[in-house]
């Protein structure tokens, strides 16, 4: 810790004080991580039924220095850790870009530390500066302290009506899916239980619960690279819709980031070509 600051305050419990200890160290120019120990210095006297009842409190997290400093300085009435950012795991990053959002976090919730102390983590080398993350759990998405966005895996199965014989000749997607390194195979649970040996396979396979628009499906999971990453969200803020973050496999496809259009394995040019109502023809 870089800097360290202890007040009291008179409490009316038989004359005890609040020790209230502020520590902090900066993460860089704009962000600090802070440490507040609460303890009640009893004075003597006091039964020991009532001290053990009132333990140390730490509250731990990240703010702005300034808010950190006003707070010590009694000038703000409380101190709050930034919504969402977390310290996340050795790892984690990586799994979400090639595991995903929601599966990745599976992995290591475990080993999030909500309310720690992290110092120690940095010191002997465990957390990097840049495992600090903005962890937005109801978007599953990821974004780095500066707010910039963090790839993570988008996966297309036959749940959310991606590519399936519906929308695309799948032979001809299968063809350019499989010379793409972005590519992670992920078949679903029924294929699985069908045909194990397709757990690393991309393959078209058969789709159980399905309407009559489509009976097949290629699934699998884009893990984007950092730049991917960075366009797919800009073109998903471009839409103007409230939550961009359900507008991301759109802006695949209308990016053509998959380069399933440019084959000519995509059947329509929009998006959702294949649900859109056609006009009857009497003809």
């Amino acid at each position: 810790m870089t800097d360290r600051k202890i007040t009291t305050t008179k409490n009316s419990i038989h004359g005890a004080k609040i020790m209230r200890t502020i520590s902090s160290a900066p993460i860089d120019a704009n962000l600090a991580f802070f440490k507040v120990l609460y303890k009640i210095d009893f004075p003597e006297g006091v039964p020991e039924n009532l001290r053990t009842h009132y333990p140390e409190q730490v509250q731990c997290g990240f703010a702005r220095a300034e808010d950190i400093a006003a707070f010590a300085n009694d000038t703000a009435p409380a101190l709050t850790s930034i919504p969402l950012l977390r310290l996340a795991p050795a790892g984690f990053r990586e799994a979400a870009k090639t595991h995903g959002f929601p599966r990745a976090l599976q992995q290591f919730e475990k080993q999030f530390v909500w309310n720690g102390d992290f110092l120690e983590q940095f010191a002997q080398g465990v957390a990097d500066i840049d495992d600090i993350v903005y962890l937005d759990h109801g978007s599953h998405m990821l974004f780095d302290r500066n707010h910039d966005v963090l790839p993570t895996a988008l996966s297309f199965d036959h749940l959310n009506r991606m590519v399936h014989n519906g929308a695309y000749y799948l032979d001809r997607a299968l063809e350019v899916l499989a010379k793409d390194a972005r590519v992670i195979p992920r078949a679903s649970k029924d294929a699985l239980r069908r045909n194990p040996e397709l757990a690393d396979v991309l393959a078209i396979t058969n789709v159980d619960y399905c309407d009559s628009s489509y009976t097949q499906s290629i699934e699998f999971a884009f893990s984007p690279t950092p730049d991917d990453m960075r366009t797919i969200w800009a073109k998903a803020q471009s839409y103007g819709t409230q939550y961009p973050s359900t507008m991301l496999r759109q802006a695949v496809f209308d990016l053509d980031m998959l380069g399933l259009r440019a084959a000519g394995a995509a059947k329509y040019d929009k998006f959702y070509g294949c649900d859109e109502p056609t006009e009857n023809n009497d003809d």
